[in-house]
């Protein structure tokens, strides 16, 4: 993916946030994270855990769903965040 470190994590953002409401919920990475496992044709489901645990960070007020200024704060300071995210763009 081209683009800005921004772009790619509006872009990130977006994929995340399915129904486009601002918010990204426990339930939409979930689906997202198995859909990305069936993309890459893993025959094992993610622990969700991972996905929790991920949720966790990325939802810095803990208030049960992520806003896009939680996300690019925690992907801005938090190197695994960003590293985890540029695996993901580079696959898709």
């Amino acid at each position: 993916m081209h683009g800005t470190q921004n772009d790619k994590l509006r872009w990130a953002f977006r994929l995340y946030d399915i129904n486009g409401d601002g918010f990204v919920t426990k339930g939409e990475m979930l689906k997202v994270v198995n859909a990305i496992y069936d993309l890459l044709g893993r025959n094992t489901e993610p622990p969700i855990n991972e996905s929790t645990t991920a949720n966790h960070r990325l939802d810095l007020n803990q208030d049960g769903v992520i806003s896009y200024e939680e996300f690019l704060q925690a992907c801005t300071y938090d190197p695994t965040v960003c590293d985890a995210l540029d695996k993901l763009t580079t696959i898709l």
